[in-house]
């Protein structure tokens, strides 16, 4: 029993000392592992999703999938003693981006692999709310509960296209295993889609507002905020 014991560490720690980066034709997958403060969780993992084919040793190409969606429903009452009528108003928004990219890695260590890269990326997002029975009071310039009265937003959409450079470094850690962290300078041009407003209130004709949208572009110089998880397959 001793004999396997000791032959089972002896198997992690060859796993420890010769973690083994990929070669061409593996194929990688990660995640973005994020770090918080204050009341939200430690870490979480985010929706970013990366992969890599090794076309080389030293070679490889990326490609990153992003999906996220969030709902927020608030409900407001016709006294502050929670009496009365009530109303709510609901939100909703989601986004979905995808890159495509490049990257050589250089020998590094055993154990760590540093890359420089470069690619490009287009991302897509849109929003919307319903308040029923809810509105602006025009007293105080805040939402409560109206009677009879509905908003309907459809905010705009926007669409983001842009090109980049990065650097970063994998550490595999254990045996197709690896921490990575990132750095990057990038291009982005995002349009903004128009925002329609409507208002419709008892005995008071319905009213649409629309909002122009716009553009903007820029160069942003960033860090990954976390740590990425990955797999070797």
């Amino acid at each position: 029993m001793k004999k396997i014991m000791i032959s089972a560490a002896l198997v992690c720690l060859a796993g420890f000392t010769y973690a083994q980066k990929p070669v061409a034709g593996d194929v990688t997958g990660d995640v973005e592992l994020q770090f918080q403060t204050g009341t939200s969780a430690i870490h979480i993992l985010s929706p970013n999703l990366n992969a890599r084919y090794f076309l080389k040793d030293d070679m490889a190409l990326r490609l990153s999938l992003s999906l996220n969606t969030s709902s927020t429903s608030q409900d407001y009452t016709e006294n502050a003693d929670g009496t009365g009528g009530t109303g709510t108003a609901e939100s909703s928004s989601s986004g979905f981006g995808i890159g495509v990219g490049i990257q050589k890695h250089f020998a590094g260590t055993e154990r760590l692999s540093p890359y420089v890269g470069a690619g490009i990326s287009f991302n897509s997002g849109s929003s919307s709310e319903d308040w029923n029975n809810v509105g602006m009071d025009p007293f105080t310039g805040q939402m409560g509960y109206v009677s009879g009265t509905t908003v309907k937003v459809d905010g705009a959409s926007t669409s983001t296209f842009g090109i980049g450079v990065n650097a970063g470094a994998d550490y595999y850690f254990v045996n197709h295993i690896y921490l990575g962290i990132e750095v990057g300078l990038g291009f982005a041009s995002t349009s903004i889609g128009e925002e329609t407003t409507t208002v419709t209130a008892t005995g008071v004709p319905t009213t649409t507002t629309v909002s122009q949208g716009g553009s903007s572009s820029g160069i942003n110089v960033g860090a990954n905020s976390g740590l990425r998880l990955g797999f070797v397959f």
